[in-house]
């Protein structure tokens, strides 16, 4: 490839002088570019720079090379004709893939400061749909968008550093992805940091003024995509109608663009002198590797998905056919050699077929082949069948291919195509044993009727796997290597299609529609995410570790590990998964799961164990987002799943300190100020409040200024009078109705718990007046409160920390109270968040009085109230919690 920097006078510039930063030298170029020169630099690719070449892992012997990969939209409905481009349905997973895509494509082995190639993520953005994908308005909740839709991405450019974003053929909300310039300026490069170039799909600026109708004229189209931060037109319409445009475009957008450009060619090494150039020097000799031959197989062999292995069906004895006892190899898909490759393939040196790859194991002269059908024909031969009923074992090859599922084209249903579940019934009612099938395809198809069919034995789901697609397929249905994949997306029933329109961006489920993927799908899937067995038995533990705070977790976290046997008697590989669900799960747009966590664990011998540590980090593991889609931590009890086993987190503390761990309380003290400003402190159900700076002197370092309320009621005997921390915003009627709704439930509580009868008086929720009667199994009145002669007296107090810790140690559960009370000087002000229902838990204590620890919500503030009443023969721990 010819270097602009070996070139006289070019050579002697600064932007060819490799010892100035990469800005200096951009700087520099960009303005020695004449004005006229712009058009034709933003038009068309960028030449140099944009060759797509789709899907890869290698460079085909070629430097400076864009791929336009990973396709990291969402698997979010499983009729979407490009599914199969993407990791799966899960952002969490996604952003992993595409942070580790990146990074092998731009970074590869070398350390060298430049990037091999320059990988792009696409489409930016909830693109995953395409009927009428170019004019298409996907209307997406704010929650939707910070909790799935682009998480990814900004995984891709935070984390991967990727060098180029793709925008989108549909709108967002109203605006055209290519010309939103809050998505693609502040978010993608103000927030997010990003310095590569922004390329649109290829017709999107088209799309912007031609389907869209967001813009009235070309010239407005060029200047508003350019404005909103698209640096590269993929087509000509900004090549040819830019002229016009360029006295309407401002300077700082069009000299960004081209930054962005040479930016991205200066880290490709295209203005480095032959001498220094990396990646350029590639040769034929470089590729299709004995390595990447391997590589490529791996990959194959780890993606194939065990659904289904009844009575040991898998794997096959390949000694067991001879010319008497046949195997019959059969379907549309038992040649398939392109359609294992996909969409968006690059040229492998080979394809191998099924059939190839099961004539490997077994001699071709005891097997008998039959495609039977093709993918959507109408014709089935009845041969198959004979050939089935004559068979010792039948394996059939079914699935879909590129002419069901496809850029362009989204499937109407999740139905077999063509004839081929007549074909699979037909043959499993012939055969002599139950059926082996192996399914070919991107999305999911309905499973329903042959996961339940006896007559099916095993299920295989291999996806497009590729070059080595045969030879993997073998190696598993004859148990050269045990299978270890697991779904990266949900299997539906056939309905599903019914129950959930493609259009409806929504993930959540809502009154016309049961939500989406398995965070939030409400239905009964066939296989769910994560789903995929295994030829040995693996069997899951999870051990009791302390917390730990460290820089490993980012200070703040929860570490759990879990212990998975090989209980077995094969070697196997075991994707282990962690998946967290939060309090609440399935109520107010909360998920019903989430993927916390995964790792492979490779050769695991009979007998064998590994442990998995996994560290939890509180910011991002106990986090959901909300309507508004800001995120934020969820206090409460948190159960996270591992294999078949759980372990609840309860009464997450998000100051560093103060953990609940089960039952246990677990303090960790550090040095240092030990409180932010503006950090949260949490209960296990009730978050408290924010810490902030008190202009008030601390008096001791583990001491804590709070605001007091000293509640009195009644008189003599039967009364009691209690200190309470309290927000400064509480007002007098909504104390009142806190307490009275207090009351209640700890009434109901102790009725609950051990029988205690109970009379509320007529005539409780007239005005401010209640009064209430708690009487003892006996019938003896115990305790009258009436809150009209509720007193309060008001003022400063100075909380020690071991108080503090005394009352969350003295809790038997993990939901009492564990309020943090260290911190340097602080104290609670009203700027809360608030839940806005009691809820009582209860258990049964050996102490010689009643005692309540409630945390009472007063709507706009909160009480922690310790209360005890006097001594009584009864005696119970009731604790109350918002």
């Amino acid at each position: 490839m010819p270097r602009i920097c070996d070139r006289a006078p070019q050579k002697s510039f600064p932007f060819c002088n490799p010892s100035l930063s990469i800005d200096a030298r951009v700087d520099d170029l960009v303005a020695r570019i004449p004005d006229s020169a712009v058009p034709g630099l933003l038009g068309d690719n960028a030449t140099a720079v944009s060759t797509p070449d789709g899907l890869a892992f290698h460079s085909v012997g070629h430097g400076g090379l864009t791929y336009w990969a990973p396709n990291i939209n969402l698997f979010r409905d499983p009729r979407w004709g490009r599914g199969q481009e993407t990791p799966g349905e899960d952002p969490h997973l996604t952003s992993a893939f595409a942070v580790a895509f990146v990074r092998g494509m731009q970074q590869g082995p070398s350390s060298s400061p430049f990037i091999h190639v320059s990988a792009c993520c696409k489409h930016f953005s909830a693109y995953s749909q395409e009927v009428p994908r170019h004019s298409l308005d996907a209307n997406v909740t704010a929650q939707d968008l910070a909790d799935t839709y682009l998480v990814a991405f900004k995984a891709c450019v935070t984390q991967g550093h990727v060098s180029c974003i793709m925008c989108s053929y549909n709108a967002v909300n109203g605006v055209p992805s290519c010309a939103d310039s809050h998505f693609l300026t502040h978010v993608v490069r103000h927030t997010w940091k990003f310095d590569g170039y922004i390329v649109s799909d290829c017709g999107a600026v088209y799309d912007v003024l031609w389907h869209h109708r967001y813009t009235h004229t070309a010239a407005e189209t060029c200047a508003a995509t350019l404005e909103a931060g698209m640096d590269i037109n993929c087509g000509d319409f900004v090549q040819l109608n830019l002229p016009a445009a360029l006295p309407t475009v401002s300077k700082v957008a069009w000299t960004r663009a081209l930054k962005m450009l040479f930016r991205t060619q200066m880290r490709l090494g295209l203005f480095e002198p032959a001498a220094t150039a990396p990646f350029l020097d590639s040769s034929p000799a470089d590729i299709d590797t004995r390595a990447h031959r391997q590589l490529a197989l791996a990959a194959a062999v780890q993606s194939i998905v065990l659904l289904k292995n009844a009575a040991k069906t898998l794997p096959l004895d390949p000694d067991a056919f001879e010319a008497t006892t046949r195997l019959a190899l059969l379907g549309p898909h038992v040649h398939a050699t392109t359609a294992q490759l996909g969409s968006y393939a690059g040229v492998p040196p080979f394809v191998v077929s099924p059939v190839a790859g099961v004539t490997s194991h077994v001699p071709p002269s005891f097997v008998d082949v039959h495609a039977a059908c093709t993918v959507r024909g109408q014709n089935m031969a009845e041969e198959a069948i004979a050939i089935a009923a004559n068979a010792a074992q039948v394996v059939l090859f079914v699935g879909l291919d590129q002419s069901v599922e496809y850029e362009g084209v989204d499937r109407a249903t999740l139905e077999w195509p063509g004839r081929q579940r007549e074909l699979i019934a037909r043959v499993a009612a012939a055969a002599a044993r139950p059926v082996v099938l192996v399914i070919l395809a991107g999305g999911p198809v309905d499973l329903e009727e042959f996961e339940a069919d006896a007559k099916v034995g095993a299920i295989v789901y291999a996806g497009y796997l590729g070059q080595s697609g045969g030879t993997a397929i073998a190696q598993v249905l004859f148990g050269d290597v045990n299978p270890s994949g697991r779904l990266a997306h949900t299997f539906y029933r056939a309905s599903f299609t019914s129950e959930v329109s493609i259009a409806d961006m929504n993930m959540r489920p809502h009154a016309h529609s049961l939500g989406r993927t398995f965070r939030f799908y409400t239905g009964a899937p066939v296989y769910g995410f994560g789903h995929g067995l295994s030829y040995t038995i693996f069997r899951y533990s999870i051990l009791a570790q302390e917390s730990e705070y460290g820089e490993d977790v980012r200070g703040r976290g929860v570490r759990l590990s879990a212990t998975v046997e090989n209980a077995g008697e094969l070697v196997g590989d075991v994707v282990l998964l962690c998946f967290a669900v939060p309090p609440g799960a399935g109520t107010k747009g909360r998920p019903l799961q989430t993927l916390a966590g995964f790792e492979r664990v490779n050769d695991l011998r009979p007998g064998d164990a590994h442990v998995w540590t996994l560290d939890l980090d509180f910011d991002v593991a106990f986090t959901l987002v909300g309507d508004d889609g800001t995120k934020e931590v969820v206090p409460g009890t948190w159960t996270f799943h591992v294999g078949d086993v759980q372990e609840s987190v309860l009464g997450i503390v998000a100051e560093r300190y103060f953990i609940l761990e089960g039952s246990n309380l677990r303090y960790y003290k550090k040095r240092g100020d030990p409180t932010p400003r503006g950090t949260y402190v949490l209960t296990n159900e009730c978050v408290v409040g924010k810490v902030f700076n008190s202009e008030e002197k601390h008096k001791h370092h583990d001491q804590v200024w709070m605001f007091r309320i000293t509640f009195s009621v009644g008189a003599g005997e039967k009364s009691y009078k209690k200190d309470r921390f309290i927000d400064l915003g509480a007002k007098d009627e909504k104390m009142a109705e806190a307490w009275k709704k207090a009351l209640e439930q700890t009434i109901s509580a102790i009725k609950e718990v051990a029988g205690v009868k109970e009379e509320i008086l007529k005539g409780a929720d007239v005005g401010k007046g209640y009064s209430a009667t708690i009487l003892d199994t006996d019938n003896v009145s115990l305790f009258n409160l009436d809150t009209d002669n509720v007193k309060t007296e008001q003022g400063w107090w100075l909380v020690r920390v071991e108080e503090g810790l005394r009352i969350m140690q003295e809790c038997p559960l993990g939901h009492q109270v564990a309020a943090s009370m260290y911190a340097h000087h602080a104290n609670l002000t009203n700027n809360l968040l608030f839940a806005s229902t009691i809820s009582a838990v209860l258990a049964f204590s050996v102490m010689h009085s009643m005692v309540a620890n409630m945390l009472v919500c007063f709507g706009t503030a909160f009480a922690a109230v310790v209360v005890d009443l006097f001594p009584h023969q009864h005696s119970y721990l009731v604790s109350l919690s918002c």
